[in-house]
């Protein structure tokens, strides 16, 4: 998954973007991101409890 950070008066926070994977195939040294049309998924999901 697509980690990224964000800033915030806490402090930054990471986020991951579950509807969208990162696919990687290391032989053929390529990757590409799958977009999962599954509403549950968040795109912003955090990566730890507050």
């Amino acid at each position: 998954m697509i980690v990224t950070p964000s800033r915030c008066a806490r402090g930054t926070r990471f986020f991951a973007n579950r509807r969208a994977p990162l696919l990687l195939d290391w032989r053929r040294r390529i990757g590409w991101q799958r977009i999962l049309m599954d509403e549950i998924l968040p795109i912003r999901h955090p990566m730890a409890a507050e």
